[in-house]
């Protein structure tokens, strides 16, 4: 193998890991919001949706994005924007409750 070959192989292999980065692996957890009284529990709209309970759970969020369109997403109490962390700011177009992830990590982000 030539270092130029071994030097392209290197550089996918770090684009490969940025644009995991970019659909959410491994972003920053997003920072819930404090929710007034009146606020329905579960997906509000343009990507917010409201954890009533306490602990953290995962949300699965459906997403306009073809190579990711369902992920899941660990928040905690309270109002999250659960666009960020996705690529677009209008990505999110709705959020469930997923049973079996309670006690997840605020922030993180898998795809089932």
């Amino acid at each position: 193998m030539t270092f130029t070959t071994k030097a392209r192989a290197c550089a996918a292999a770090a684009a490969a890991a940025a644009g995991l980065a970019l659909v959410g692996l491994g972003a920053p957890a997003a920072h819930a919001e404090q929710a007034s009284a009146g606020e329905p529990c579960g997906y509000l709209d343009m990507g917010r949706y409201n954890h009533c309970g306490t602990g953290s759970v995962a949300v699965d969020v459906d997403q306009w994005n073809p190579a990711f369109p369902s992920s899941l997403y660990c928040v905690g109490p309270g109002i999250t924007d659960l666009d960020n962390h996705s690529t677009e700011d209008w990505g999110v177009y709705y959020a469930s409750y997923a049973p079996g992830y309670e006690g997840c990590t605020v922030g993180a982000v898998w795809v089932p």
